[in-house]
């Protein structure tokens, strides 16, 4: 710790600040908001995320198939609920689809909560409708002005003390000096996080993660943690920092949307031209590409394969069973 002479008052001041700053991510809120209008933000995600404990987070829709989200929403199993406005209702539920994978950014610290952005491949493409809509994202130069008036919506709680709400609310903040967030946070990131909203003016709270902040209908921030008190400003992931990122993410996910070819998978056999012969044929569920692979120069030519179903290892598989695969931690 570094220890320098001020006045009593300030150290004082110094001190109190330091435990504002949030220790860990929960889930977050909309304080001095109103619910929105019924499909209103047709691009909002409502995430369900299953680990170690059960929590939930924000997020958007940016491709019929692929949400937006904050790094530190990953889980070992995630639920997308899109179409809604009252999560409480589940009849209202549009659909409910489930993550294929996840894509968090590799630089991501759970510590600084630096590069806290994340991309959901779902399991299928979703039809749009005027219910089920994309956000659009940023110019990569886009520069937001102090007291510019954008907007979030959530259902994050609604009071400080407060339970989560099962509407969606939403409500107006004004982006803030760079300042501001550097005096009150000591990891604040001006380059690729955005200051935004306070007590006065509305606030996201606890429930809030992986919400967009909207910007002239561009989504220019990832709603990444605020302090407990809901009185300072809340810190985004400035989405158009990333977007280099998020096109080559977005490439290696969907190969620039165009349709994926099939990929089959036989196992077991010395002779390919017998069929009746192969004991084993599997099709691939997905495929995961190296991310700085070069079609031209063919470096970091390497890829892996998930299959669609384990294979069932026999005695042709001795060497197999007694070498457990090294990518048996992975999640699945």
């Amino acid at each position: 710790m570094l220890l320098t002479e001020h006045p009593p008052g300030k150290m004082l001041l110094l001190f109190l600040l330091s435990f504002a700053l949030p220790p860990r991510a929960e889930t977050g809120d909309i304080i001095g908001g109103h619910e929105t209008k019924p499909h209103s933000r047709p691009y909002m995600a409502y995430l369900k995320i299953y680990g170690q404990e059960s929590k939930s987070c924000g997020g958007f829709l940016i491709q019929e198939d692929v949400v937006m989200t904050a790094a530190h929403c990953n889980g070992r199993k995630i639920e997308v609920i899109l179409g809604t406005n009252n999560i409480g209702k589940r009849r209202n539920w549009l659909m409910k689809i489930s993550v294929n994978a996840t894509f968090p950014h590799q630089g991501y610290n759970k510590d600084t909560f630096s590069n806290d952005i994340m991309l959901l491949k779902l399991r299928e493409k979703v039809k749009l409708t005027k219910k089920i809509n994309l956000l659009s994202l940023p110019d990569p130069l886009t520069h937001l002005e102090p007291g510019q008036l954008c907007s979030v919506a959530g259902w994050g709680q609604t009071t400080f003390k407060g339970k989560t709400s099962d509407k969606l609310m939403e409500v107006e903040l004004k982006i803030q000096k760079e300042e501001k967030c550097k005096r009150i946070y000591n990891n604040y990131n001006s380059k690729t996080q955005l200051c935004a909203g306070d007590k006065k003016g509305g606030n996201i709270m606890k429930g809030d993660y992986g919400d967009p902040l909207v910007c002239d209908n561009v989504a220019q921030g990832i709603m990444t943690f605020r302090d407990k008190n809901g009185i300072f400003p809340g810190i985004y992931t400035r989405i158009s920092f990333f977007m280099p990122w998020i096109k080559k993410t977005l490439k290696r996910i969907c190969g620039n949307n165009l349709p994926q070819r099939k990929i089959k998978v036989i196992l077991g056999t010395n002779n390919i031209g017998k069929i009746w012969n192969w004991p084993r044929k599997f099709s691939v569920k997905k495929t995961i590409p190296h991310e700085g692979y070069n079609k031209d120069t063919h470096s970091n030519d390497i890829m892996l394969l998930k299959a669609l179903s384990s294979a069932s290892l026999s005695k042709m598989d001795k060497f197999n069973r007694s070498n457990p695969s090294p990518l048996n931690h992975l999640h699945r």
